[in-house]
């Protein structure tokens, strides 16, 4: 059986871009935290999306292979059930103050 990468959902941490690159800087407590949260909603939208062989795994390089810049999860599915063709679809998951997690473009 044959796994492919049909989707990056990365994740943003703080309201700036600035916040987002100091919690890099620092160990990514912020996004850790964040990615514990979100691990469930963003499991639900790849199994509606892709079906029931659709896996995450979390990916620390997900957008950049250099650096933890922007880490996210890579949803991955059985390619000997559904060919997929082309690169990855990328989204972001995120919840807002509520704490409402959207996942999408």
């Amino acid at each position: 059986m044959s796994r492919q990468t049909v989707t990056k959902v990365y994740v943003s941490y703080g309201s700036s871009i600035l916040e987002n690159f100091m919690d890099r800087a620092t160990g990514g407590a912020g996004v850790t935290s964040l990615r514990d949260y979100l691990r469930n909603d963003v499991k639900a939208w790849a199994t509606k999306e892709w079906g029931d062989t659709a896996k995450i795994k979390w990916d620390r390089h997900c957008g950049c292979g250099m650096c933890p810049c922007s880490p996210g999860w890579r949803v991955t599915v059985n390619t000997d059930s559904r060919p997929f063709y082309g690169d990855p679809i990328e989204v972001w998951a995120k919840a807002d103050d509520n704490g409402v997690v959207t996942v999408g473009k």
